[in-house]
């Protein structure tokens, strides 16, 4: 394919340089707006005589033709292509022939992006702020309807006054208000329009910037060119804005928490008339569980308590997650119980102390130890899935950018290993849509099996399990920091051909252990598969009948 570079070098470019270059894989997330903003171009041109009207018309058919086919699937976005634009005017030119060239008369990628970009953001100010809305509505109803509940009001943690529901709920609704406030102020800024500012300077073509600017509902159009291309601070300001409205959000979802723990809703002992209430409530507002944290015992009150919880849970279909409880056999009673924590989990590795320049504690031992002993009792809240790995000597405690000890695959590995109803994921969203192949995978992997064999291992050296869900199986392998050759014998598999999709730890992986390979092939009853498992490494396969 032709680039709009390609000019200025001379031979063939490196692939990795076209990679390098290309940003369609995230700004085909803009092609609304794009081919929006397109067409107004195209009605300009058109309106100013710089085009005909009937080559305006056939750009505008077909930009919406474009749009038409990528929202119903019958077209699909090139990633060859270095960007939305490119793909955009490639497509048009082919199904147009030379008059869908005339699409960029007079504008360039510079302004084209800056337009988008403020469109994109417009609408995803407007999505952000109906949601906010309905929360915000959602708070002041409940106020509203319990104004004369009184409620223990907190101050680090501790009840310290006597206060009402509302007006603790309505603390929220002022801050959801200037939250608000913000997101109008930042969208009145970014509703500038920037066409027509080309490359930098502006362009000869005798353009109306008012005409476009109008017709995609902007206020104004930008007044000096440079700034109009060049500045993104209209994208600093809507990430702090949303950033404040994400604290709110997340300090409100923790008042929640608090709320939901063992001792809030037992009072330390038997469970109150009140607790039956507030889970009716819940149940009829449609959540379907609740997650119970901070047990800080596990005598016989704190036992018999959660037998009550689960049967009041269990009467009005809800689901509930223990996290801070070992398991003790009661979902045996109790199969509304998904979840019991009981371990060291995978956020301890946030400030995991370094001492003689390693880690204090050994988790590739104590993932290999855990499903030996804790796992026989019951299912574990371990939260895997770290996209951030390292080797032992490389790791480091990290708050705000968290790190594994092992491999990539070893925490891919845990999905089949561990078992947990109620999986997480423990990364940030960004990090699993940058590692979209390992994301894919994980996502295939189920929650619940219909049947499991334990393959091989030792306590605290190494573990291989296989678990089949229908007639799909699969299987997981981790070792701890001694690298080892294992032999997984596919005998459980039934006759026929299967397609096994496997991870394994790259060859690099015991010094860069965000390394790994993947590979497709087919294998059969018949195969034992030889795997080369790094330190702190793992092999992980979804094997599906053909």
């Amino acid at each position: 394919m032709s680039k709009l570079w390609a000019g200025r070098t001379s031979g063939e470019v490196s692939s990795i340089a076209d990679d390098f270059n290309s940003s369609i894989r995230f700004d085909c997330k803009l092609y609304k707006q794009d081919i929006t903003g397109s067409m107004a171009h195209a009605a300009m041109l058109g309106a100013q005589g710089i085009i005909s009207q009937a080559e305006a018309g056939q750009l505008i058919d077909g930009l919406q033709g474009i749009l038409s086919d990528l929202e119903s699937g019958a077209l699909e976005f090139d990633f060859g292509c270095e960007d939305i634009h490119m793909f955009v005017e490639q497509v048009l030119t082919q199904r147009l022939g030379d008059v869908g060239k005339k699409l960029h008369t007079a504008r360039s990628r510079n302004d084209q992006v800056a337009l988008d970009l403020r469109m994109y953001l417009k609408d995803q100010i407007d999505e952000i702020t109906a949601l906010v809305k309905d929360v915000l509505g959602a708070i002041v109803a409940q106020a509203e309807n319990n104004k004369g509940v009184i409620m223990p009001g907190y101050t680090h943690l501790q009840r310290a006054q006597p206060i009402l529901f509302s007006h603790h709920l309505m603390a929220y609704a002022m801050m959801l208000l200037r939250d608000l406030g913000r997101l109008g102020d930042c969208r009145k800024r970014m509703n500038v329009c920037p066409i027509g500012s080309c490359a930098l300077a502006g362009t000869t073509y005798p353009t109306d910037r008012r005409f476009e600017a109008e017709k995609l509902g902007f206020d104004d159009i930008a007044r000096n060119s440079i700034d109009g291309v060049s500045d993104r601070d209209f994208c600093v300001e809507l990430m702090s804005a949303v950033s404040i409205l994400m604290m709110h959000l997340s300090r409100f979802s923790e008042e929640i928490i608090l709320w939901a723990s063992w001792r809030n809703l037992t009072g330390g002992g038997d469970i109150s008339p009140a607790v039956e209430q507030v889970i009716s409530h819940y149940a009829q507002m449609g959540i379907k569980g609740f997650k119970i944290d901070f047990f800080d015992r596990d005598d016989q009150i704190a036992i018999s308590s959660t037998e009550q919880l689960a049967a009041c849970a269990a009467k009005h279909h809800m689901l509930l997650d223990l996290h801070g409880l070992k398991p003790f056999g009661i979902q045996r009673a109790y199969p509304n119980i998904l979840n019991f924590e009981g371990v060291k989990g995978l956020e301890n590795s946030k400030w995991e102390p370094i001492v003689n320049g390693a880690p204090l504690h050994d988790f590739p031992r104590y993932d290999v130890t855990a499903p030996y002993l804790r796992q026989l009792v019951g299912p574990m809240d371990y939260t895997p899935g770290a996209m951030v790995n390292a080797t032992r000597s490389l790791f480091r405690s990290v708050n705000d950018h968290p790190m594994s000890q092992g491999t990539r695959v070893h925490q891919m590995a845990m999905y089949t290993v561990f078992e947990a109803p109620l999986q997480m994921l423990a990364d940030s969203p960004s990090k699993y849509i940058k590692e979209q192949e390992c994301t894919d995978f994980i996502a295939k992997v189920p929650t619940t099996f219909d049947e499991t064999i334990a393959l091989d291992g030792k306590i605290a050296e190494y573990i291989t399990i296989a678990r089949r869900k229908g007639n799909t199986w699969f299987v997981g392998s981790m070792t701890n920091w001694t690298p080892r050759s294992c032999t997984i014998d596919l005998s459980f598999l039934g006759e026929g051909n299967y397609e096994a999709e496997i991870f394994a730890d790259g060859v690099n992986a015991d010094r860069e252990a965000t390394d790994y390979k993947k590979e497709v092939r087919i294998v059969t009853a018949k195969d034992k598969l030889n795997v080369q498992l790094a330190p702190g490494g793992g092999w992980t396969a979804r094997i599906t009948k053909k």
